[in-house]
């Protein structure tokens, strides 16, 4: 009995862990807490020595462990942690993103935009509207914010990380670069 007992405990855990792998793994700065596995995509903000801030546009997560140029589009994977109120990432594998960008539509983006988020992005329209830090593109009737300083052309190419704001409930792009393009 107490054998079957021992048996069903570790089962018990072992399934744990089991369902606790599959669990999705957050995808922005903003969803990443304590002690769980991520893996984000963002722009290097400020660097360090063997450290550097990643900025998806949700948030800042300070990374550990890896080193890229300032403006540099990357996707990094870790164990988060927080120390006084600061996220940090003990980074396992990091990457330039900027080869990994998928071109899509805005209409592929509005119709499956959990396929993209967490992604580098390419994509295109004409400028609908704008401020000094976002601006929005438009096309085929679908409309994107942008979260850059750069100054857009009416028609512009955008290559940067797709996320989700759960601020606003709103899917959102942070640009790496910005470029004017012809029709």
């Amino acid at each position: 009995m107490k054998k079957l007992l021992a048996l069903a405990i570790v089962e018990t855990i072992l399934f744990g862990f089991y369902a606790f792998s599959l669990s999705p793994k957050p995808s922005t700065c903003a969803e990443a807490k304590n002690g769980s596995s991520a893996s984000l995509c963002g722009f290097v903000e400020e660097t360090g020595e063997n450290s550097f801030v990643l900025n998806d546009g949700t948030g800042r997560v300070v990374v550990l462990g890896a080193k890229f140029e300032k403006g540099s589009a990357v996707i990094v994977k870790g164990r988060v942690f927080e120390r006084g109120g600061t996220k940090f990432l003990n980074c396992e594998s990091a990457e330039l993103a900027t080869e990994k960008s998928n071109s899509v539509t805005l209409k592929n983006l509005a119709e499956n935009p959990e396929r993209y988020l967490g992604s580098v992005i390419e994509v295109s329209g004409r400028v609908s509207r704008r401020s000094s830090n976002w601006f929005y593109i438009e096309s085929e009737g679908y409309e994107l914010l942008v979260l850059s300083s750069t100054s857009a052309e009416d028609r512009t190419l955008i290559t940067g990380s797709f996320f989700y704001d759960p601020k606003d409930m709103k899917y959102k792009m942070r640009a790496l670069e910005v470029s004017a393009y012809a029709l």
